[in-house]
């Protein structure tokens, strides 16, 4: 299995508390596959690894915006997935805000919040304070 698809699916079985199922894993893999996410295998990985780890940025991470090696190809993936139980996702324009209540953590990418580069957005991994 490539490590983007053992990685979201190690956070969907975390937040399932149990295996995730194969049709979630067909999922997952089908819209890898479709999306071309491999290609933003630099930001993306860090960013699951993080969210496994149950680390918080200190400051925003800047990446890439763009189609499909960007934000929106993260995006895409939670919009394929969000039929799926374990997913909490809301995508309001110049953001999306994903919820992990098993690690108490969500992400918040934004698209509206360049640090260096006008082409570029950001995401938080922001602990959740309940």
């Amino acid at each position: 299995m490539p490590d983007l698809e053992r990685y979201v699916l190690t956070i969907a079985s975390r937040e399932l508390g149990h295996p995730a199922p194969q049709s979630t894993a067909n999922a997952v893999r089908e819209s890898i596959e479709s999306h071309h996410l491999w290609e933003a295998n630099d930001w993306l990985i860090p960013l699951l690894q993080r969210l496994i780890d149950r680390i918080p940025t200190a400051q925003p991470v800047e990446i890439p915006c763009g189609y499909p090696a960007g934000s929106s190809g993260l995006s895409n993936l939670l919009a394929d997935l969000e039929a799926e139980t374990w997913l909490d996702v809301d995508d309001y324009g110049e953001g999306v805000l994903w919820r992990l209540p098993a690690t108490g953590l969500e992400v918040f990418i934004s698209r509206e919040s360049w640090i260096t580069d006008p082409n570029a957005d950001t995401y938080e991994v922001r602990q959740v304070v309940a």
